[in-house]
Order: structure tokens, then sequence, then C-alpha cells
């Protein structure tokens, strides 16, 4: 699936080739690399604990040009930035905490929803919790 254009794909092409540049030569080729550069010239993105910080830092810029369409993130991604997105899916209630599983708590759930929906730009924000 592709959700951009000819030259957004090129503008991303060119600012993930600057960017990916800082890594050492080996590190350049690591499939993380690779993989999330190809997903990054469709539209999407990628953003958690796992991703090297330079990718996580190249995804939340080209989240804020509005280059990523499409962003599959963790709570990481809400926390202490001003990343405002037209819809937030939980895909459950439940999260690990690094020991163990439990249900989101208020403050948890407040911050990642409270990204739905862009101030001047949309007059609502969409929230959808899958519950299964």
């Amino acid at each position: 699936m592709t959700l951009t254009t000819g030259a957004e794909k090129s503008a991303i092409h060119d600012f993930i080739s600057k960017c990916v540049q800082r890594l050492k030569p080996l590190d350049r080729v690591l499939p993380q690399v690779v993989q999330l550069t190809e997903m990054l010239k469709r539209g999407i993105g990628v953003h958690h604990s796992g991703v090297l910080p330079l990718l996580k830092e190249v995804v939340e810029m080209l989240f804020q040009r509005g280059h990523v369409k499409l962003l599959y993130a963790t709570e990481t991604f809400a926390m202490g930035v001003n990343m405002p997105a037209r819809a937030v899916v939980f895909n459950s209630i439940r999260k690990h905490d690094g020991s163990r599983f439990r249900e989101l708590e208020p403050g948890e759930y407040t911050q990642m929803a409270g990204r739905a929906g862009r101030r001047g730009l949309d007059k609502v924000g969409t929230v959808i919790m899958c519950c299964f």
C-alpha cells in the first residue's frame, strides 16, 4: 500500500538519506533501517522503544511534515510531544509495563487519546477502542 505521492516519496527519500548518513556504514544496512525506510516512503511509520533513536526522530519529523499518513505507535509517541492526529486507534485496553500485562490507567488513555483531533484543523477527533 502506498499513501504518498511521487513528490512526497522523493522528499522522504532525500530526508532519510541525509539522516541515515549519521549512522555507521554497517548500521545503515540493518534490516530495521532498510525496512522502515521503505515503509516511510509509502507513508507508513512505526514508533516504539525498540526502534533506533535516530529512526524514531526521523518518524517524528516526517509525521510533523505530514508525510506519515499511517503510524503504528506505542505511547512513547504520545509522551511529551505535540503530535496531533485525526484518529487514534487502541488495539487493546491492556499494555505490558515491562513485567506484566495490566489495564491502561486513565491518565495513559487520556494522554494517548488526546492526540486525536488537530487544533485549528479538525472539528472532531476520533478515538477507536478495539475490545476483544
